[in-house]
């Protein structure tokens, strides 16, 4: 019998886990360090319980692509390039970055524009929460007759 804590924490624990095999499945994985940056986590407090998942901020990327507009950083794009192991004809990562950088610039990123494949994180969340409602409710029902059994206990010794 799970706690309600506990069903949270894995309810927490499956979106992470959809999350990372989204990425793996459209191929938008390249280091690992998006996967490895989402934690969960829950707490109590007072008798309320709270969950969270944090990741590192291009999730925002990965889901939503990027706007033409805005330069995007360089260097994250550099870090991208030696990820994914391209190899620039000229070999020279930093004139590749520089020149994806711009094209971002003036086109936006081919998420953005539909033309590959996006993380579904919200569809992700939706279809892990209802997967787990029932599992929930039960700990939460489980838990309050265990709380109010023992309250109605000491009650009438």
């Amino acid at each position: 019998m799970l706690t309600t804590r506990e069903a949270i924490q894995k309810l927490l624990d499956n979106i992470r886990l959809g999350i990372i095999q989204d990425q793996e499945d459209k191929k938008i994985r390249a280091s690992g360090e998006s996967a490895k940056s989402l934690k969960s986590k829950t707490k109590e407090v007072s008798g309320n319980i709270t969950g969270a998942l944090t990741g590192a901020g291009y999730f925002y990327w990965q889901e939503y692509g990027r706007s033409p507009g805005t330069l995007p950083p360089v260097d994250a794009i550099k870090k991208w390039i030696k990820a994914k192991g391209i190899q620039p004809k000229d070999g020279k990562v930093d004139s590749l970055a520089w020149a994806i950088a711009m094209k971002i610039k003036k086109s936006g990123t081919k998420a953005k524009r539909n033309e590959s494949p996006r993380l579904a994180v919200l569809d992700i969340i939706e279809a892990e929460m209802e997967a787990s409602r029932d599992e929930i409710r039960k700990a939460m029902f489980d838990q309050f007759k265990t709380n109010t059994t023992k309250i109605l206990k000491t009650s009438f010794e």
